[in-house]
This record gives structure tokens, C-alpha cells and sequence, in this order.
């Protein structure tokens, strides 16, 4: 278990003196549609990713009869039907695998300086939403565009390292035969395999889902920078296509421009309203 503080430097960040090793215990970011957590102790540092979007919302048949709703629920409380109410509401989801929130996978880099005797210290400033890992010297910092879905993270005083995209494993037995429980109850959803791609400085991966839901996720690299981009079928009828593209505006505007207007975004955000506890 990672040990966090709140430190009081004016944005209240939350500071990790040990790594996270899970992802529920990562530092969290956002901007209201893209999302990641940035967890790991370096052999490797993940940044798991997210967008508000991603969902099976295949239909449950049991919750489209006669008896699904509050009043029914309420009188079956009040009569004690306690095992009719778990038929009902509660094992369905034994049966179904969705409809449920579905990941985007993840990024791993690995960082080898950060050795056994090396521990990884990480910082969330909530001030300008920026992660940052390491120290002043050798260490990384990593961002999401407050206004597009991009994600950022560069890399500082440490040899140049290949980020490498983590893809769900929603099929087939190999999933299935995985021990970890993540991936078995994604293979039950029971997708097609995802179209992977790649270039020279970036790979991809476009997932089709329930229903004709397609998404892609899109990583980018330079030597000492990674940007990242989730897009679906929603905005655009090649969702792999348009994350490349948002990646490749990414790095053409630069770190520092998209920093500063991000950092601009959150300082506006924190000035809207202020509580003071004595």
C-alpha cells in the first residue's frame, strides 16, 4: 500500500512517499472526458486509461419486464422478499457480462533507475492537474489537456524509453485461460480481436464493441515525450485515424504551449469560488 500525505502548498496536492502499486490507489486525472491513473514504481509506470464514454450498453433482459421498478421493489422490501429481489436485481449480472464500463487499457514505460534501492516518490499538484514523479533532475511529469482528449507525460534527466500500449484482452481463450481475473471477465464480453497498428513513433489499436461501439487509443513518442489520445465512432467514423491525428496535433503544438493553457484552464477553474476552514 502506497503512503500519501496532503501537503498545503497552496493547490492541497497529494504527495505519494512509497509507489502506488495498483491502479485503484493511482494519482487521478482528467478533464471530464479523458481520464488516467499513474500508478507503479517505475519497473514499470503505468498510466491506465480512461474516457467517460467507454460502455457495453447491451440491454439485460430481465430488467425490460413488468415487475423492474421502484414501487415493485418497495413492496417486495416491505413483504420480505428478499430472494425475489436478488433474482431479480442482483444475479442477472452472474449471467450477463454487460451492460458494463469498459477500460482503454494502458501505458507501461519502464524506468530502470528507479531501482530496488531507488524508491519512486510521486506528487498530484490539484493547482494545474499535473503529476509529478521523481526529483527535480530525473524524474517525469504527466498531464491531460484540460480541452481536447490528450494526454501528456515527459520524461526528464533519464534515457529515452519506448512506451509500450497494454490492450484489453476482450476475447477468445487466451483471455480466458489468463489467472488474472481482469482479463476473464473482459473475454467474456466475447468482442473480435482489436486492429492493431503502428509507425514509427506511435502504435494504435481500434476495438470494436457491443452493438457496432468502436473506440481506438493512440500513443505517440518522441525521445523524452508521450502523448496519448482515446476517440470512438461517436465523433468520427475512423476513431483510430482521428486518435492518430489528435496525437500528431499534440506534438506539433508543443509541452509547453499546451502546459501553459491547461495550467491557465485550472487556475482560472480554482479561482471560481474558495472555503476557508479555521
Amino acid at each position: 500500500m502506497c503512503i500519501a500525505s496532503v501537503q498545503d502548498d497552496g493547490g492541497h496536492s497529494i504527495a505519494y512517499d512509497t509507489p502506488a502499486m495498483t491502479w485503484d490507489e493511482g494519482l487521478p486525472l482528467g478533464n471530464g472526458l479523458l481520464g488516467a491513473l499513474v500508478w507503479g514504481d517505475g519497473r514499470p509506470l503505468n498510466i491506465s486509461l480512461d474516457r467517460t464514454d467507454l460502455w457495453d450498453l447491451r440491454p439485460m433482459p430481465e430488467y425490460s419486464g413488468p415487475d423492474y421498478n421502484y414501487r415493485t421493489m418497495r413492496q417486495w422490501v416491505n413483504e420480505g422478499r428478499i430472494d425475489d429481489l436478488h433474482k431479480l436485481y442482483d444475479d442477472p449480472y452472474a449471467i450477463h457480462p454487460g451492460p458494463t464500463k469498459i477500460p482503454a487499457g494502458r501505458i507501461q514505460i519502464d524506468l530502470p533507475e528507479f531501482s530496488s534501492g531507488r524508491t519512486l516518490t510521486t506528487k498530484l499538484f490539484t493547482r494545474d492537474g499535473v503529476v509529478h514523479g521523481g526529483s527535480a533532475d530525473e524524474g517525469f511529469q504527466v498531464f491531460i489537456d484540460t480541452d481536447k482528449p490528450v494526454g501528456r507525460m515527459r520524461i526528464f534527466g533519464l534515457p529515452h524509453a519506448f512506451p509500450k500500449l497494454v490492450v484489453p484482452e476482450y476475447y477468445g481463450k487466451e483471455a480466458q485461460e489468463n489467472p488474472d481475473m481482469f482479463n476473464i471477465e473482459l473475454a467474456a464480453l466475447g468482442y473480435e480481436k482489436p486492429r492493431i497498428e503502428s509507425g514509427e513513433d506511435w502504435t494504435a489499436y481500434e476495438q470494436e464493441g457491443w452493438g457496432g461501439f468502436t473506440f481506438a487509443v493512440c500513443v505517440m513518442w518522441t525521445d523524452n515525450e508521450v502523448v496519448w489520445s482515446v476517440t470512438t465512432n461517436e465523433e468520427d467514423d475512423e476513431p483510430l485515424k482521428q486518435a492518430l491525428k489528435n496525437c500528431r496535433q499534440a506534438m506539433d503544438e508543443g509541452w509547453s504551449s499546451s502546459l501553459d493553457r491547461s495550467s491557465e484552464w485550472w487556475k482560472t477553474y480554482w479561482s471560481k469560488s474558495e472555503v476557508q476552514v479555521p
